[in-house]
């Protein structure tokens, strides 16, 4: 019997990407996606009139829900013994973390937050040679995920009601989840800088910058800026300078592409490296096929939101 995989909204940009990666699988069937009046409907799926409605017909359910939604739909999926995927960032609050964790405690069905960048090759590849001691101990690390500022359907981003934030909210939490998987440590300090300087929209930051110290005295710089005008010829960036006693490691998550130019357009960017998406999804239906451990579990997903959760706290201060 397939796997039946249903939708709850396609408001997250991967959509089309995770969708096309459960429809290559033979094991799957994806049944449909409760979405918002006025949604795309190209993707022929069938629409359910609401989250409760799609539930029942369901073995996992993949929220592609706004940010400040996650907690809830998770408390409903979890309440209907469901396998969950939980778009990033898992939470934007301590007390939508609680919420999440009491949904899912003592639970059996499998629990999973999509950190897609954590299956690039060349991240695997970085992890291996800091692990072997190629460039000796790591002294800092630089890092980005740019991106433009969020317009069209995906214009909720720029609303701090529905999104939890800006710039600092959209794109912190997947170099979080990196760092830590490579310090194997959370932070002790976390501090931020951020501004509206680009778009000049008050209450959300188009610019940010946060600085993490480690208790190992490791200390690293995210820039997670929508600085790319929408001109750019791509979406933005994952990059990593990592600093050893011994020689720099650097590492562009993205650097494998084309740039497609034609006359009087805008350049393309046409990548040809690893599906990071399809990996990711590959991976949450065989932790649920063969009963394996949830490989982003939880405490991932709460670990890099607590990182952003942390650099809003210290805009206060």
């Amino acid at each position: 019997m397939p796997l039946r995989v249903g939708f709850a909204t396609s408001d997250h940009c991967h959509f089309a990407a995770y969708l096309a990666a459960f429809r290559s699988l033979p094991e799957v069937e994806v049944v449909g996606i409760w979405d918002r009046p006025g949604a795309p409907t190209e993707h022929g799926l069938p629409i359910f009139p609401s989250l409760d409605a799609l539930l029942p017909s369901i073995d996992a359910l993949v929220i592609l829900s706004r940010n400040r939604e996650h907690a809830e739909h998770i408390e409903k999926a979890a309440a209907q013994g469901l396998h969950i995927l939980c778009e990033k960032p898992l939470v934007t609050t301590y007390e939508e973390a609680a919420v999440v964790e009491a949904a899912i405690r003592g639970k059996s069905q499998k629990f999973m937050v999509c950190f897609p960048c954590r299956y690039a090759p060349s991240f695997h590849r970085l992890r291996e040679r800091v692990a072997a001691g190629d460039a000796g101990c790591i002294r800092a690390i630089c890092a980005t995920n740019h991106g433009s500022w969020p317009e069209g359907l995906g214009a909720w981003f720029v609303d701090p009601i529905q999104s939890g934030g800006g710039a600092l909210a959209d794109h912190i939490v997947h170099v979080a989840d990196l760092l830590w998987l490579l310090l194997g440590e959370e932070p002790s300090v976390v501090q931020a800088q951020v501004s509206h300087n680009l778009k000049q929209r008050a209450g959300c930051e188009d610019s940010a910058l946060v600085t993490l110290s480690y208790p190992s005295g490791i200390f690293a710089t995210i820039d997670s800026s929508w600085s790319r005008p929408s001109e750019y010829r791509t979406w933005g960036d994952v990059t990593m300078n990592v600093v050893c006693e011994g020689g720099v490691m650097e590492l562009d998550m993205f650097s494998q592409s084309i740039d497609r130019y034609r006359s009087g357009r805008v350049p393309v960017t046409a990548g040809y490296g690893s599906d990071t998406n399809d990996l990711l999804i590959r991976d949450f239906v065989r932790c649920i096929v063969e009963d394996l451990p949830s490989p982003v579990p939880f405490s991932d997903g709460l670990s890099a939101s607590k990182v952003m959760i942390r650099a809003y706290e210290s805009l206060s201060l």
